[in-house]
């Protein structure tokens, strides 16, 4: 069964975002935007937080409404720019589940050494919970990860999340490494982040004659899409994003994707120059 993702555009300001795969809202904010998200009604329901820092981490529980928990380590915790909470659109998560989240995402982060806050290395949490709560929490974990993970493409574990600029743009993973890699039968085309492994096979296609004569034949004159990746022109959200990167000859490519997308917008790049594309995504 396909699975939708519901990308909210709150129209508060530029660095609020709201992902809804129901029943689960993840929702991820900047500091600065505390006063923003008094008019956001996710950030009203039960559920748990994360504070990021550029070396820490915060993993935080809210009974009743997220937001206030917000205002509450906006005055306690000087060190935090950003953070992502998760729950349920509904509300409908209880005290055990919330009081288990908690738990399961500190001892995850401990058991990975990513850095926490003194509070959550202090503070005990054994709650009793029902197999079937259990179960439940479990399951909005896998789609919360998911989103956060593979849709924001922001990776908790792994050092400081660059930016949560939105506008409609898609953060990116980037890497030290080069896990990301598209591999044509012929040739492997890798990237520090899934976004830069794309351009690369698309550049590497425009250095090669044959495929490059392929790919002109789908130029649009115009603004490349999301749907008719290569354009003439650059294309810009209304609120100043670049949507597109620039290429050789005047081409543009569109690159506003999240890493699952960027598989399928390979897999039709290939079509177009009768490769067949296979990604490897660590």
């Amino acid at each position: 069964m396909a699975k939708n993702i519901f990308i909210t555009d709150n129209h508060l300001n530029d660095d609020v975002i709201i992902y809804n795969r129901e029943p689960v809202i993840v929702c991820l904010a900047d500091r600065k935007d505390i006063k923003s998200l008094t008019r956001v009604e996710e950030s009203k329901v039960a559920g748990i937080y994360i504070l990021l820092g550029k070396e820490k981490r915060y993993v935080g529980r809210a009974f009743n409404s997220v937001l206030n928990q917000l205002v509450r380590q906006d005055k306690n915790k000087k060190w935090w720019n950003q953070v992502i909470f998760f729950g349920r659109e509904d509300g409908l998560l209880d005290g055990s589940q919330i009081n288990y989240l908690e738990r399961k995402l500190t001892e995850l982060f401990k058991k990975l050494n990513v850095s926490l806050d003194s509070d959550n290395l202090t503070r005990g949490n054994n709650y009793f919970i029902e197999k079937l709560n259990e179960k439940r929490a479990d399951e909005l974990w896998s789609v919360a990860s998911d989103i956060i993970l593979n849709i924001a493409n922001i990776d908790l574990l792994k050092g400081e999340v660059k930016s949560i600029n939105v506008d409609n743009q898609v953060v990116e993973t980037i890497r030290d490494d080069k896990p990301f890699k598209l591999n044509d039968g012929f040739n492997t085309y890798e990237g520090n982040s899934a976004r830069a492994a794309y351009i690369n096979l698309v550049k590497g296609y425009l250095d090669d004659e044959r495929m490059r004569s392929k790919l002109l034949k789908r130029v649009t004159i115009g603004k490349p899409t999301a749907k008719n990746l290569l354009g003439t022109k650059l294309n810009m959200s209304p609120k100043g994003t670049q949507m597109t990167r620039e290429l050789k000859n005047g081409i543009n490519l569109y690159v506003n994707f999240s890493k699952n997308d960027l598989v399928r917008a390979s897999l039709q790049i290939g079509r177009m120059v009768g490769r067949d594309i296979e990604a490897n995504w660590k």
